[in-house]
């Protein structure tokens, strides 16, 4: 959940780019609001890098 009072923002670690896909599918049917930040290679796994 988000860090400040009132706000409801969720941070997520998709698992692969095809998780992120879906999930970000699901987000755009529901109309609710999505940002995708970078990703980077970590332990053989991608991972969403915060920078």
């Amino acid at each position: 959940m988000g860090s400040h009072p009132g706000d409801s923002t969720h941070y997520v670690n998709a698992k692969d780019m095809l998780s992120l896909s879906l999930l970000q599918a699901r987000l755009v049917d529901l109309k609710l609001p999505i940002e995708i930040e970078g990703w980077v290679r970590w332990s053989g796994c991608e991972q969403k890098n915060g920078s």
